[in-house]
């Protein structure tokens, strides 16, 4: 299981807890935060599916990242407090990706994650982790 002791939410477990957020309590009410509209949209079938659909492969995404960070030699952020815990904002730039290439494809994507990892490596990140999780996980090659 790689160099992690606790290992990470899988898709249905993060389902799980999300669906929490939008079931009524005992008394009737919602839990605080939650919006009625949004309540309702989650009794949907369809509307399920898609966000369960979703949360799957967000959580595909993230094994792979973490994959990725953990044979890049950067430190997982759930092994405990380290001096670079970066490995955070990394799997932020992931899930950012992952956003990205499910609203552009083609040239667009390229064009976009190459903006963001811009954004991150100013941040501080490694550009050569960046460029791998974009190709390892994403299969986008960003330009030189």
């Amino acid at each position: 299981m790689s160099a992690y002791t606790v290992p990470p939410p899988d898709g249905a477990t993060r389902w799980a807890k999300y669906r929490l957020r939008f079931e009524r309590r005992a008394d009737g009410r919602l839990p605080e935060g939650s919006s009625e509209k949004m309540a309702e949209l989650m009794t949907q079938p369809a509307v399920m599916a898609r966000v369960q659909a979703s949360m799957d492969g967000l959580h595909a995404v993230e094994t792979d990242a973490r994959t990725v960070l953990c044979t890049a030699g950067v430190p997982p952020m759930l092994c405990g407090l380290s001096p670079r815990r970066r490995s955070v904002f990394y799997l932020d730039y992931a899930r950012e990706l992952w956003k990205l290439t499910n609203r552009v494809s083609g040239d667009s994507a390229i064009g976009e994650a190459a903006a963001l990892a811009a954004k991150w490596l100013a941040r501080g990140l490694d550009e050569g982790i960046l460029r791998r999780i974009a190709y390892d996980v994403f299969s986008i090659r960003l330009p030189e």
